[in-house]
């Protein structure tokens, strides 16, 4: 929404198997249909509530150890923000 007021974190806890990621993939599916539907609706002149440039990072802590934890993310964060910037997604 346009109207958040950044920053905003989500907790998702759960035991294994209870169902984490499949929420996350249903949530990225729900937010990048939403930025279609306003880049649409901005390509046709049209107000819209919802942002249309969405870039989704994918990050797996657990493929990182704790010392680079950190390093590895923001490493991630960037490295997606380029690809982005640079149409290579």
């Amino acid at each position: 929404s346009k109207g958040l007021e950044p920053p905003l974190s989500i907790g998702l806890f759960g035991p294994w198997g209870s169902g984490k990621t499949t929420f996350l993939k249903r949530l990225r599916l729900a937010v990048e249909r939403r930025a279609q539907d306003a880049q649409d609706e901005t390509a046709a002149g049209r107000a819209t509530a919802y942002v249309a440039n969405v870039v989704h990072v994918d990050f797996n802590a657990w493929h990182f150890s704790e010392g680079a934890l950190t390093s590895s993310l923001v490493d991630t964060i960037l490295r997606k923000l380029g690809d982005h910037i640079t149409n290579k997604e």
